[in-house]
């Protein structure tokens, strides 16, 4: 595979001035962590590092340890969030920079501006999170809660900005596409300048012997000058959908399937390279309190099998990375180091899925050949017979994996099912299931001879747990004929093939 996994990395697990000021004495993440506490029946919390490993990022040892887990699962580097504020004023920088001293610790990484001003929302005066009375005795007017006020300046702030970045660019692990370091800006839509600031970055980098940075703004729509474009997750993912409300507190609940499909059908930016987040999960009630929001049914399965379309999307887009939202946002529940729950289990999953190689040549061709259809005849023999050159590659693609739809099948409770049209999908579809655990009972086809050719019953069964329809792309209007004669679910192969993947 390809495309290469970048985690974001938040780098706030050790001690600040500026936490004990404004928090308590001793606050870090781990604070938050620790407090946290069930809100309504069935939520799990806190969550708890395994072997209650509440670790400090400025121990050597520790970031020693993250670096080699990593690497072993199949994790390419890590994406610091990095806090720069108006007038250059740095927070929460330590980690990085002990990185870039301690050379020999094998970890690839960038940054990604997180250039959001810091406010009190956590506090008292929101009554916002589980944990503030433990530390506040008095609330906060309002207006003194901006706690870290960003601005963005001209020149002379994007120079000492971009000089402070420089020695990291410089250094062999810091990631680049294209030869350009990577920089990620958290609210790229927030800078109004930033396309005269991208074009001052870029003649600096110059100057220092790059070809410029490497710019990918999330969420962002206004600016030219970036190189990629990527929605940020989960938090994207939910503005589509309405939240369960449960427990006393209200709290805002999401299914993690639902979410993960948001996330696949987000589409690619017709005018700049796209680039695309995944999510382990989310819980930040620990933060948040009764303003919390949470994903449920959240399993190392299930993120497999979503990461693992979102990896195969990502290289069918031409794009060298793909980001995880994270690997160590205990607050929020987003995690993919270790604990109590799961061990391992979502970094095993990870490691499997980049054993697997996408045939993203052929997908590659694939595209050529559908422009070459769509120049010759839009709407003609041409496009239909390259969609069922498509699905036909991504079936066999499924099986050089050693997937099998039966496992689709049953996993969804149908063992038992009709195949509507038995030309060649059918025959296919016909060859793959028999012997397997799901059985094909009656055939439906134009053709009165099928059940003498394939040695089915000529009478319809009195019950099946489902049709699969193999002319998939009449597929909506033959489902509405068959509703209206069957009673039980009706399915594409288009449906089955791309869900097995």
């Amino acid at each position: 595979m390809r495309v290469k996994t970048i985690a974001m990395y938040l780098p706030q697990f050790h001690e600040i001035p500026e936490n004990n000021l404004w928090w308590g004495e001793g606050f870090t993440e781990w604070t938050t962590v620790r407090q946290g506490k069930a809100l309504y029946s069935g939520h799990q919390q806190p969550k708890i590092p395994l072997d209650h490993n509440y670790y400090d990022l400025m121990d050597k040892g520790t970031m020693e340890n993250q670096a080699v887990i990593a690497k072993q699962h199949g994790i390419y580097g890590f994406c610091f969030y990095h806090y720069w504020f108006d007038q250059g004023r740095k927070i929460l920088e330590k980690p990085a920079e002990n990185l870039l001293a301690w050379s020999d610790i094998e970890m690839p990484f960038c940054f990604c501006w997180a250039n959001q001003t810091w406010a009190r929302t956590w506090s008292n005066i929101k009554n916002a999170n589980a944990w503030s009375d433990l530390y506040e005795k008095k609330a906060e007017k309002e207006t003194e809660s901006v706690l870290l006020c960003q601005k963005y300046g001209r020149e002379n702030l994007w120079k000492t900005h971009f000089e402070y970045l420089l020695p990291f660019f410089r250094d062999k692990r810091y990631i680049r596409i294209d030869g350009k370091p990577l920089m990620v800006i958290y609210k790229s839509d927030d800078i109004y300048s930033l396309s005269e600031m991208i074009d001052y970055w870029n003649s600096l980098a110059r100057l220092n012997g790059f070809d410029g940075i490497y710019i990918i703004g999330e969420n962002c729509t206004r600016c030219k000058r970036v190189d990629g474009v990527m929605l940020h997750q989960p938090m994207s993912a939910f503005l589509e959908l309405v939240p369960d409300h449960r427990g006393i507190d209200k709290v805002k609940i999401y299914d993690y399937e639902s979410v993960w499909k948001k996330i696949l059908a987000s589409s690619k930016n017709p005018l700049k390279k796209t680039y695309f987040m995944g999510f382990v999960g989310f819980d930040d009630s620990p933060r948040r309190g009764r303003k919390g929001t949470v994903v449920e049914s959240v399993t190392a399965t299930t993120f497999g099998r979503y990461f693992g379309k979102l990896m195969e999307k990502s290289e069918q887009c031409g794009s060298e990375v793909i980001f995880v939202n994270a690997w160590n946002e205990w607050g929020e529940g987003m995690y993919l180091e270790p604990d109590e729950k799961n061990g391992f289990d979502f970094l095993e999953v990870h490691r499997q899925l980049c054993e697997t190689e996408f045939n993203v040549k052929a997908e590659a061709e694939m595209s050529d050949i559908k422009n070459g259809f769509d120049r010759c005849n839009k709407n003609g023999k041409q496009v239909k017979a390259f969609e069922y050159y498509r699905l036909l590659n991504q079936w066999m693609y499924l099986k050089e994996r050693g997937r099998h739809l039966e496992e689709y099948l049953v996993t969804n409770g149908i063992v038992k099912v009709v195949i509507y049209g038995y030309g060649d999908l059918g025959k296919h579809l016909l060859q793959e299931l028999d012997g397997s655990c799901v059985e094909v009972v009656y055939i439906i086809d134009k053709n009165e001879n099928v059940s003498e050719m394939t040695g089915k019953t000529k009478n319809r069964p009195d019950s099946v747990d489902a049709i699969i329809v193999t002319p998939f792309l009449e597929f909506e209007e033959i489902a509405e004929f068959l509703h209206k004669q069957w009673r039980c679910k009706v399915i594409s192969i288009e449906e089955l093939i791309m869900e097995s993947l």
